[in-house]
């Protein structure tokens, strides 16, 4: 990039069949592109998994290890 990430970022494109211009408010290219996803799951109507859903989900995927592996993520997992 010329400007080496003084300037601000912006999207221009179509998501849901409609026009898309605006400023993702960031100068950072990590930051821009989690803005991007967040527009694109919000015009394709696509829900964000909570904190805790996923916290619970991972405990679930997890249950199988030995309790002291379920014992050190409880403790750094903590809801």
């Amino acid at each position: 990039m010329k400007c080496r990430g003084h300037c601000p970022l912006r999207v221009c494109g179509t998501a849901d069949g409609r026009r898309v211009r605006e400023s993702l408010k960031t100068r950072d290219l990590r930051w821009a592109a989690r803005r991007i996803v967040e527009i694109e799951d919000r015009s394709s109507g696509k829900v964000r998994k909570t904190i805790k859903a996923a916290v619970e989900a991972f405990h679930a995927h997890n249950a199988e290890n030995a309790p002291e592996t379920q014992r050190k993520y409880n403790g750094i997992l903590r809801i």
